[in-house]
């Protein structure tokens, strides 16, 4: 025997809707943009630089995927403008950024 009263005709019991978590991105995107600002701020150092060519390919994959999930979220704008920077001006700035830091070490300017 049930300790609740059967419900009156015409009424029904109320029924709770647990809302799922919501899924937040902004973590995912301050951490792929400090990621992306580190790698970039070290392929200036003059000879450390040459050490991000071998660093910039694992980071800017990383990067890559959590732009990814970060579409999936609902961050459209922060994932386009993560995969915009890791893809095309990351590894454009990981490449030439120590050769000219170096070259205008070595010149003594």
């Amino acid at each position: 025997m049930s300790q609740y009263p059967p419900p009156m005709p015409g009424q029904y019991p109320q029924q709770v809707f647990a809302q799922p978590p919501q899924q937040s991105y902004r973590a995912l995107v301050i951490t792929s943009w400090v990621l992306i600002g580190i790698t970039c701020l070290l392929a200036f150092v003059p000879i450390l630089g040459c050490a991000t060519w071998i660093i910039a390919g694992p980071v800017l994959l990383t990067t890559v995927i959590l732009a990814i999930v970060t579409l999936t979220r609902g961050g459209t704008v922060a994932g386009v403008g993560l995969l915009l920077m890791s893809i095309f001006v990351a590894p454009v700035i990981v490449i030439f950024a120590p050769i000219f830091s170096s070259a205008l070490g070595i010149s003594g300017m």
